[in-house]
């Protein structure tokens, strides 16, 4: 049991396959990476998750829908292939978002469209070939 009073969990460079209860935790900060995640339910109040370094291939159409705080979000090196074209609709606040070094060929028109706060947008070291017009 986490006490509430935790608003920090690191939990970097270890075996964590699985989490569970997370949506009831009122962590601000919380990160993953370097571990064996592939699936996740995240807190609606954080503001910084960094699952970089895991075996993410795809997210819920909804996946990130409640998390209207995020301000930054690390999925780099993932084997995450695609993106749902609303994947991000909620989290207006997000400034900055990596999804370097996974495998995505192609970024979906409206993906980032309600991320006006966004400051920093790292896809470098995918498969992408071409953008549609208006994807940014």
């Amino acid at each position: 049991h986490i006490p509430p009073t935790v608003s920090i969990i690191n939990l970097d460079n270890n075996k964590v396959c699985k989490l569970t209860e997370l949506r009831s935790l009122s962590v601000l900060r919380l990160s993953l990476h370097h571990n064996n995640v592939s699936n996740i339910t995240v807190s609606p109040l954080l503001e910084y998750l960094d699952l970089s370094w895991n075996v993410f291939s795809k997210f819920q159409r909804n996946q990130f829908h409640d998390s209207k705080n995020l301000l930054t979000l690390h999925l780099g090196n993932n084997l995450i292939g695609t993106l749902d074209d609303t994947i991000f609709a909620n989290t207006v606040k997000m400034r900055i978002l990596s999804l370097d070094n996974n495998k995505l060929n192609h970024i979906p028109l409206g993906c980032f469209s309600s991320l006006s706060k966004l400051v920093s947008l790292n896809i470098s070291g995918n498969q992408i070939t071409s953008f549609e017009y208006g994807t940014f």
